[in-house]
């Protein structure tokens, strides 16, 4: 457990990546994520569940929930959620209830990429909310693409803590190595 991810134990209950962020996961998610190969979803969704499916099952969440994106980018930047393409194949595989409404980016943001994670934790701050008491006592599993600093997912899994969430763990496809 790197430091970042030590220090947000009492948020973030447990956090697992499926690979490092490293050649060829980093070409895939990078193409998922920036140039619309959503085809690859299928493909990194179904190595991430075969990765992260004995931690999963033994976490063994009532809903697996993906990173929203705020409507703006995805309607008119992104066109689709990379996040909630890799949840729905992770809920598929692993039988689990996916929840794609719950949880939702209440507030845009500049992108992360280039900010410290001071930086990024204020930037994230404030950006998530939750509908409504969907997650009161049940053990959510939050799905994202690629972790760096766990900023984002640390907000989130704040988000889902305030809202009534008994338990929230992390799984990301890929995670930056510290």
């Amino acid at each position: 457990m790197c430091g970042a991810c030590h220090d947000q134990v009492d948020i973030q209950d447990a956090t697992w990546r499926a690979f490092p962020y490293e050649e060829p996961i980093r070409t895939l998610a990078t193409g998922l994520k920036y140039h619309d190969r959503t085809r690859w979803a299928h493909l990194l969704g179904a190595w991430a569940a075969t990765r992260l499916e004995a931690p999963v099952r033994a976490f063994a969440p009532d809903c697996i929930t993906p990173m929203p994106l705020h409507w703006r980018r995805l309607l008119f930047k992104r066109g689709y959620n990379q996040s909630a393409l890799l949840a729905r194949v992770l809920a598929k595989r692993l039988g689990v209830p996916l929840d794609t409404r719950g949880l939702r980016r209440a507030r845009a943001t500049p992108p992360q990429t280039g900010l410290s994670r001071r930086a990024r934790l204020r930037n994230v701050r404030g950006a998530f909310a939750v509908r409504d008491d969907r997650f009161m006592g049940r053990r959510v599993l939050l799905i994202d693409d690629v972790m760096t600093t766990g900023a984002t997912t640390f907000e989130a899994a704040r988000v889902l803590k305030r809202a009534g969430a008994a338990q929230v763990a992390v799984a990301c496809m890929a995670r930056t190595q510290k």
